[in-house]
């Protein structure tokens, strides 16, 4: 009986490390996610939703890319990303997806408030590929993270702040040395 559980053991192992994987494109993750400038009317969002290929044979076209942007919970556009990309057999590959969006649809903040330091952002789609005989496969991704802002408007701010006390330190410098001698 002994023999038996072995035998059977050994042979599962080994189909199943022989076995090559034949699993085609699979979402990985959506990587360098950018509202851009959300402090103007509008801003460029951007990022890469990234797949991989886990077919050992297979290679593929990127057809096209369709989202749901949703930002603050608010939809925020659906970006289209038709770029011709080539898809190895088993690597990893990167969709650019670049979308004009209307800060004002997702986000108020009244006079004299302060943006939110970050912003929740999801991005649900499907990715369409073609294989070699023209047959289109379908990947579904969904993604949620929340995403740093940056506001040039605030940082030009505080770097201005930063060079007019910069400015009076030298001032107050200058004074000092002239009253020393």
């Amino acid at each position: 009986m002994r023999k038996v559980v072995m035998w059977f053991l050994v042979v599962g192992v080994c189909l199943t490390s022989c076995n090559k994987n034949e699993g085609g494109p699979a979402f990985k993750s959506v990587l360098e996610i950018d509202l851009g400038n959300i402090s103007k009317k509008n801003s460029k969002f951007s990022c890469y939703v990234v797949f991989t290929n886990n077919d050992d044979k297979a290679s593929f076209k990127v057809k096209q890319l369709v989202a749901d942007l949703k930002i603050n919970g608010k939809d925020a556009g659906t970006p289209l990303t038709d770029e011709a990309i080539e898809v190895l057999p088993h690597s990893e590959f990167k969709v650019p997806v670049h979308f004009e969006i209307h800060p004002d649809d997702f986000i108020t903040v009244a006079e004299g408030e302060n943006y939110p330091e970050s912003l929740p952002v999801k991005l649900e789609g499907t990715l369409t590929l073609t294989d070699a005989n023209g047959k289109e496969v379908k990947v579904d991704f969904s993604h949620e993270e929340s995403v740093v802002i940056n506001i040039k408007k605030e940082e030009r701010q505080e770097e201005k702040e930063a060079k007019k006390e910069e400015r009076k330190a030298k001032r107050e410098l200058k004074k000092k040395e002239k009253e020393e001698h």
